[in-house]
């Protein structure tokens, strides 16, 4: 690596572990100094002084800082492992599709993409057209390991497991790969992109490839929706990824927003890696089957005519422009409630103290978080009226759930939305309460809609998704 290259990597590491962007563990080791260990990287300090910093990579090097002064760097075999020692390479099997799941296996906010992680898990596992393993990057050290005990706790078939004597173990193993083997990243961290840059480096010399799963490019295009530092670290992730090997993205809008802004970038190279699309999917068979509806919940709305948006909340889901659209209709005289079904996302503070603190609320206003698929199914079944109510979206996960649970809807008007939506769907325009008020006035609650455009299951979608990476490897 080059000495100059190295040297800015380890001034941005040092800078992302001070400002927290990159998520790292802290060890004390006395008389003042630490230790903190972030994936591959290594960060040894007095107080708060920057000592030396230990990178695993094909060209290990280490180098002594005096504040942030470098002093003097080496090279080393390693002081753990290097990575190629890490991993155990195969060459006698098939080739494999591992999965990797972000963060579930130690947190689930259950929101959209999560959602989309253990759909394509479930259903992978069961697959015979293709090997798949979940997998995580684990936090300690930054290996990739099979997510084994989370698979079990998922309900996910775990035969494959057994083969492996993973299913067994007290820790889940440390993956093995061989060549024509794929790591497809269903979430990103774009914290960690320079964490996993090495990795991706080692795993592609020995013929794996790398690829991601883009669900929209909206913090690119769109920084004002999103805290400033995220949206600076979406566009670094977003610089590297013509760099892998395979791009899917979860619609057509998507994949053509991507294309545009490649060329607009002049990055017209990373078109390559483009490798399609294919649509999510939106049953809940497999879980809401063998889980109870919250009969707190399911007591609170008897009898009670909603209209129901669902999604995380945040400036671009259009939540604003929904709760004063009700205001209206409320001062009109409609007795409908509306149900609100997301978590608390950022930038939304005081939005969400005055759902918290409106007089509807528990009322004719109902805020729900962290609900089971059971319980979210009955509410898609039970509401006279689903609403998507974004401004921007790469998919539109709510839009074909409530299809598939055939309530009538009202969308925005944006591409994605008019690319998955069914026939029958209602469409608005307009950013004032006025404009929406008017749309849930006067939408045809009758009308359902068609099945001739039916959306895909998730093992419809995971099938699809298989299909492009073997086309990818032809």
């Amino acid at each position: 690596m080059n000495e100059s290259i190295y040297l800015s990597e380890v001034k941005q590491f040092i800078k992302g572990v001070r400002q927290g962007l990159i998520p790292c563990r802290k060890h004390k080791l006395g008389l003042g100094f630490s230790k903190v260990e972030a994936g591959i990287c290594s960060l040894y300090q007095w107080t708060t002084v920057p000592l030396l910093v230990v990178q695993d990579n094909p060209n290990f090097k280490a180098k002594i800082f005096a504040g942030s002064v470098p002093l003097f760097t080496w090279k080393k075999a390693a002081i753990r492992q290097i990575l190629s020692e890490r991993y155990h390479h195969s060459t006698d099997r098939r080739s494999r599709i591992y999965i990797n799941v972000g963060s579930l296996p130690f947190f689930d906010n259950r929101s959209g993409i999560p959602r989309v992680a253990k759909e394509l898990t479930r259903h992978g596992l069961v697959s015979t057209a293709c090997e798949v393993y979940p997998v995580y990057a684990d936090p300690v050290d930054g290996t990739y390991k099979y997510a084994a005990w989370w698979a079990r706790n998922l309900g996910a078939c775990i035969n494959r497991f057994k083969a492996l004597n993973a299913y067994d173990s007290i820790q889940d193993p440390v993956i093995d790969f061989a060549p024509g083997d794929w790591l497809i990243h269903t979430m990103i961290n774009p914290n960690e992109v320079d964490v996993e840059a090495e990795q991706f480096v080692q795993m592609r010399a020995a013929g794996v490839k790398i690829g991601f799963i883009l669900h929209d490019i909206i913090a690119e295009r769109h920084p004002e929706f999103f805290k400033n530092r995220d949206a600076k670290n979406f566009s670094r992730w977003l610089k590297n990824l013509p760099q892998v090997d395979g791009v899917f993205a979860v619609s057509q809008a998507t994949l053509e927003d991507y294309r545009a802004w490649l060329n607009e970038k002049g990055l017209a190279e990373g078109l390559q890696q483009v490798q399609g699309w294919f649509h999510l999917g939106c049953d809940f068979q497999s879980t809401a089957s063998i889980q109870k509806v919250d009969p707190e919940i399911s007591a609170t709305l008897s009898g009670k005519k909603y209209v129901l948006q669902v999604s995380t909340i945040e400036p671009r889901k259009g939540y604003a422009q929904l709760l004063a659209a009700f205001e209206e209709l409320w001062a009109a005289g409609s007795t409908e409630s509306l149900v609100i079904v997301g978590r608390k996302g950022w930038k939304v503070t005081a939005f969400c103290r005055r759902l918290r603190r409106h007089s509807e609320f528990g009322k004719r206003l109902f805020w729900l978080q962290g609900i089971n698929d059971a319980t979210l199914k009955a509410l898609y079944e039970g509401a006279s009226l689903v609403v998507a109510a974004s401004e921007a979206e790469g998919f539109g996960l709510s839009v074909v759930e409530a299809a598939a649970c055939k309530r009538p809807l009202l969308v925005r008007d944006i591409p994605s939305f008019r690319e998955v939506a069914p026939e029958g769907t209602a469409f608005f325009c307009g950013s004032e309460p006025a404009n929406l008020a008017r749309a849930i006035s006067s939408v045809n609650r009758t009308q359902v809609p068609s099945t001739s455009n039916r959306p895909k299951s998730w093992k419809e979608s995971t099938e699809d998704l298989f299909s492009l990476i073997k086309r990818t490897n032809k």
